[in-house]
């Protein structure tokens, strides 16, 4: 994959580590997002903008870089 998307990959960490269900809920709706935006990114970098089905979470952000 040639744009790497570590906040899609982020978010949907959450989503398996996130006890709440509010906390699932919003991590699952933002993974997402961030994967369209990795594509968008992918796309005017001019690379094939297909990510993968279940990208794996290893290069996902810490979760103490995400809070103040």
């Amino acid at each position: 994959m040639p744009a790497d998307e570590p906040a899609a990959r982020t978010y949907l960490f959450a989503t398996y580590n996130v006890t709440g269900p509010a906390g699932v809920a919003t991590a699952a709706g933002i993974a997402p997002v961030e994967a369209m935006h990795a594509a968008i990114l992918n796309y005017v970098l001019g690379q094939y903008p297909v990510p993968d089905d279940f990208p794996p979470v290893d290069k996902a952000t810490s979760p103490t870089l995400l809070t103040v």
